[in-house]
């Protein structure tokens, strides 16, 4: 028995039909699915022995912002003041909310 009967086709599986049809890369719910860049593994392994977790900044990771703001000026030729204009956020669902209710 489904616990959402009257649910239809998800926007996930809309997206990802249309992924494979159009032979696009696939950027919803935990897409995509391909290897991780061994440079990637080896730095996220490094960081988890040093045994730091701490929560970042609220208003986010200073040189992580400025690099953001370097890639915009170089990719569009954009200024972007990383203190007060980028904003990182866990997934698209919250960076959609932040915008939209920040709007108001």
């Amino acid at each position: 028995m489904s616990k959402l009967p009257n649910i239809g086709t998800s926007i996930f599986t809309v997206m990802s039909k249309m992924a494979h049809e159009y032979n696009a890369i696939n950027l919803s719910q935990g897409f995509p699915n391909f290897p991780v860049d061994e440079r990637l593994v080896n730095i996220v392994a490094r960081l988890a022995k040093k045994d730091v977790h701490q929560y970042l900044p609220m208003a986010g990771y200073p040189p992580l912002l400025e690099k953001i703001a370097l890639l915009v000026l170089n990719s569009y030729g954009r200024i972007l003041h990383p203190e007060t204009e980028i904003l990182v956020t866990a997934g698209g669902n919250t960076s959609h909310l932040r915008n939209n209710t920040s709007l108001n």
